[in-house]
């Protein structure tokens, strides 16, 4: 089972480290030639994804069924990838998941 998921995998990991996008949606990292060849999210299905270079942040999902990381970021049921932590719309959204344990922790600073 692994192995057919390590093979599943290739098509959605970035050919390089360069110029790298990640889909608004789903968040899958591929590179930018990538986005251009298969002209398709592989998860999202979009004939033509909307994509971003701004993100923070990068995670490996194997297994997004089995997997606590990808309970954890929402990435269950994607196909196995590269996926960003978070985008550059998000960071600025005060209700995002990040910014909330950042006022938790900027909170728990001021006490002491």
């Amino acid at each position: 089972m692994a192995n057919r998921q390590l093979e599943r995998a290739d098509d959605n990991v970035p050919d390089n480290s360069r110029n790298l996008e990640a889909c608004k949606d789903c968040k899958i990292i591929l590179s930018s030639n990538q986005w251009r060849s298969i002209k398709s999210c592989p998860n999202c299905g979009d004939v033509t994804p909307e994509t971003t270079s701004n993100f923070g942040g990068m995670v490996s999902v194997m297994d997004s069924k089995h997997s606590w990381v990808a309970r954890y970021n929402e990435f269950q049921g994607l196909v196995p990838g590269i996926y960003a932590i978070q985008l550059q719309d998000q960071q600025h959204n005060p209700e995002s998941k990040e910014n909330s344990y950042e006022r938790e922790e900027l909170n728990e600073d001021s006490y002491d």
